[in-house]
């Protein structure tokens, strides 16, 4: 069988979920049920054609959810970590430190001193 040149047609369905939902995202198997697709075949074609894991995309879509709270309110850390969906603020600390290379807290200081983000 030749190998597919395009992305499959239900993989934008996946992304609009978990979109969506990226608070608590679907279990693998919620989703596999959602496009009618085994949970391997989704893992596989969404590193594929997204070039991520699906896991990492959900924290992506966290992450830059709980970037632009800090950036653009005055909530507070331990509100926009319930409200982005994370555990707990320390929790939000390490996902944001991983993906934007600084804390939350940093991000928030610099807004403050320049009046925009330093990302």
């Amino acid at each position: 069988m030749a190998e597919s040149t395009r992305p499959p047609a239900w993989l934008p369905v996946i992304e609009d979920v978990v979109q969506a939902h990226f608070r608590r995202p679907p279990s693998l198997s919620e989703l596999a049920t959602v496009v009618d697709r085994s949970p391997s075949q989704i893992v596989r074609a969404f590193r594929r054609w997204r070039g991520i894991s699906l896991g990492s995309f959900a924290r992506r879509l966290r992450a830059e959810h709980a970037r632009r709270a800090l950036l653009e309110t005055n909530a507070s850390l331990s509100e926009i970590s319930l409200e982005a969906g994370y555990s707990d603020q320390s929790h939000m600390t390490r996902e944001l430190s991983l993906y934007l290379g600084c804390t939350p807290g940093r991000l928030r200081r610099a807004r403050r001193k320049k009046g925009r983000s330093p990302f």
